[in-house]
């Protein structure tokens, strides 16, 4: 009874091997073939990409007519392969060789591309997969500097600065006009005094006093030698005399301080 059982068992063993094994060996085979959709060429780095499907997970071959290319980078979907330095601009037939998972037999796809020179714009293509995101470039060199734009319109008069440091004295400036009519005059010359300001916008008598005139000095070695304003403020009682200079710099309106204002005070 036990050897007729093994024979049985032995039988049994047997015709499984011969239901389950072709089907096992031929899934091996049932698998996608390649097809290749574009190829891009970067001229910078001499590479190429050929995009498409069915590639699989193993390094491929890639020949470029009879030459056969380095594959640097396989993925299932594209591959990127190094072009010889010294290829001649043309058109080449690009074959690409896939092997199986645990088989030496290949799969073949190929694709007719062009080297070089670019010819005549061709029907649009459809559009293929997004690939992957590639590592940013490094940073360009700065470009040459643009031409000098037109000087645009003068803006509003900001607000006066904080007083600077005094500056070396200039040179004597223009008469400034006239200043307004004083109040009743005295003959006594003890009580007209001077006051000087130096780097500011504005200077003016003390209190009590009556400002009888003014004027003031630009510097000569800035940006600003000209004098612009020169008045009493506020007008028409004053006790303030004002004064604001001015230049251009390639074009470019420039304001600074006087390096000097003088005023005429009379004490009471």
């Amino acid at each position: 009874m036990s050897i007729i059982s093994s024979k049985w068992i032995v039988f049994i063993m047997v015709l499984l091997a011969l239901t389950v094994t072709p089907a096992t060996v031929f899934a091996e085979y049932d698998r996608e073939s390649p097809v290749i959709t574009h190829t891009a060429v970067d001229y910078s780095a001499m590479t190429i990409y050929v995009y498409g499907s069915g590639f699989g997970t193993r390094r491929p071959i890639m020949k470029l007519g009879d030459t056969q290319l380095v594959v640097l980078k396989s993925h299932p979907e594209w591959i990127l392969a190094q072009l010889p330095s010294d290829i001649v601009p043309g058109s080449y037939n690009l074959t690409l060789f896939c092997p199986f998972r645990h088989h030496y037999k290949m799969t073949e796809a190929s694709l007719s591309v062009a080297i070089g020179a670019e010819g005549p714009q061709g029907e649009p293509g459809p559009q293929g997969p997004i690939g992957l995101t590639g590592p940013a470039g490094p940073q360009g060199p700065t470009g040459p500097q643009g031409p000098v734009g037109q000087i645009g319109p003068q803006g509003p008069q900001g607000p006066i600065g904080p007083t600077g440091l005094g500056g070396p004295q200039g040179p004597e400036g223009p008469q400034g006009p006239a200043g307004p009519a004083g109040t009743s005059g005295s003959s006594n010359p003890a009580k007209f005094h001077s006051v000087k300001c130096i780097n500011r916008t504005y200077c003016g008598c003390p209190a009590g006093e009556v400002l009888i005139s003014g004027g003031a000095q630009c510097p000569q070695d800035g940006l600003a030698p000209f004098l612009l304003y020169s008045y009493p403020f506020p007008t028409p009682v004053a006790n303030t005399w004002f004064a604001y200079c001015g230049g251009s710099d390639n074009g470019v309106l420039k304001f600074g301080n006087p390096s000097n204002i003088y005023v005429i005070c009379l004490s009471p």
